[in-house]
């Protein structure tokens, strides 16, 4: 399973991409989110769109992390700043 992540500005241009980690890092995270996490809305087979409200959920939820963590969720950290910043969205394609 592989997940792209993009930071979308307002019309839906693409500004920048990740790619999940190959330990599948973040979709494991996903997976294991717990109830009431915005990361359980993420389809690991089919896209995902957050709105603004919704990343800086995916925001709070990631900063929150034990120190330690993948590398990838830096990344994505970027992507959805970047996304909030432009009034866009953060796009998962899943696959």
């Amino acid at each position: 399973m592989g997940l792209a992540i993009y930071a979308q500005a307002v019309g839906h241009q693409r500004l920048r991409m990740v790619a999940d980690d190959r330990d599948a890092s973040f979709a494991r995270l996903c997976l294991s989110a717990p109830p009431g996490s915005i990361r359980r809305g993420v389809m690991p087979h089919g896209d995902t769109m957050f709105n603004s409200w919704q990343t800086e959920r995916l925001i709070e939820e990631l900063e929150a992390l034990p120190a330690g963590r993948p590398a990838v969720i830096d990344e994505i950290l970027e992507i959805a700043w970047l996304a909030l910043k432009k009034a866009g969205y953060v796009y998962i394609i899943g696959d």
